[in-house]
């Protein structure tokens, strides 16, 4: 069984990383709304679909958005970030083929024309299927859903690149040193217990999720943590508590006496040496752990929550002494 102050300090150390990963995550997704990367990301699947390549070339991909059906998903003027497969089947059919009673060789006859690159698509993905336009639908929406699937895993790279850099930042603003985390809730129990108190009301808390589309997200895939909803936001105790154990003043305090015994060390190269001497191996096991992502903390939490409820022995009577002469 472990040690409760073991124990405790592990889920000390478990909640800070969930708090600082949360932190991460709301920038990464306030960066990526500001920037639009969804839609840009959408925006190149489509090019490269249609077009053969993400460049601002892409007459196909700009016919397809100035679709009515594409047109009206845009949201205060932006591209959307989502767009259903059938939309996308409609639409570029609805492109390529006008004329309602047209048949499939003539469609694809029309289409090279102008673009034989999407042509020759067209012409591998619908071989042998039925002269129906249901048919074709049916092909071309699982077409661009393989895309989109695709293009899912390009953004979360990217996102999941973005977050690693943010941890770092994250991590040397705040001077989150794992190494001293460690040491502050081992020796003050007071501490140790109100992080604990907290890391439970935050292992109850459910953990939302983040949408291809969050207008729509009953029609969009989970792709990861957001911290959108309330649940996700940091409370006025938890950002208490962060300051507690986090943050500068300590080390400036540790680097003043450290001067003032070594007069001749007093410049800024013998202070930055001091400094990643005392906090460069706290600070690398930080950015790895809040570039696991908050989801990793929330269930390693959860479980190491269960872990101390199911740990306690409960207390037993003993037993009775027989009364004298009883048998």
């Amino acid at each position: 069984m472990f040690n409760s102050a073991v124990l405790d300090v592990a889920i000390g150390l478990i909640f800070v990383y969930l708090l600082l990963s949360l932190i991460c995550t709301t920038v990464n997704e306030a960066i990526a709304s500001w920037f639009q990367r969804r839609a840009k990301n959408l925006r190149e699947a489509i090019s490269a679909l249609l077009d053969g390549h993400t460049g601002k070339d892409a007459p196909n991909a700009d016919k397809l958005y100035a679709h009515p059906l594409i047109a009206a998903l845009r949201r205060k003027g932006k591209e959307p970030s989502y767009i259903p497969g059938r939309a996308f089947a409609q639409a570029l059919l609805d492109i390529a083929a006008p004329d309602k009673g047209q048949t499939v060789e003539a469609m694809l006859n029309a289409i090279g024309k102008d673009s034989p690159h999407l042509q020759k698509s067209l012409q591998a993905l619908l071989r042998g299927v039925e002269p129906k336009m249901d048919a074709v639908l049916e092909r071309i929406e699982g077409w661009f859903n393989n895309t989109m699937d695709r293009a899912g895993g390009w953004y979360k790279r990217k996102a999941q690149l973005s977050a690693a850099l943010l941890a770092i930042a994250i991590t040397l603003v705040m001077n989150a040193d794992t190494v001293q985390i460690v040491r502050h809730l081992w020796v003050n129990p007071t501490l140790r217990a109100k992080i604990v108190e907290q890391a439970k009301a935050r292992s109850e808390k459910p953990l939302t999720a983040d949408y291809t589309d969050a207008e729509r997200p009953e029609q969009s895939k989970i792709v990861d943590h957001s911290s959108a909803d309330d649940s996700a936001k940091l409370t006025d105790q938890e950002r208490e508590a962060l300051g507690e154990l986090l943050g500068w003043e300590s080390n400036r305090r540790a680097l003043a006496q450290f001067q003032a015994h070594n007069p001749d060390k007093k410049d800024f190269l013998s202070s930055l040496g001091w400094t990643l001497q005392q906090h460069l191996l706290g600070w690398l096991l930080t950015m790895i752990a809040v570039s696991l992502g908050a989801p990793f903390w929330f269930d390693v939490l959860q479980k190491a929550m269960q872990l101390r409820s199911s740990g306690k022995v409960p207390e037993t009577k003993k037993p009775e002494s027989a009364p004298a002469g009883a048998k």
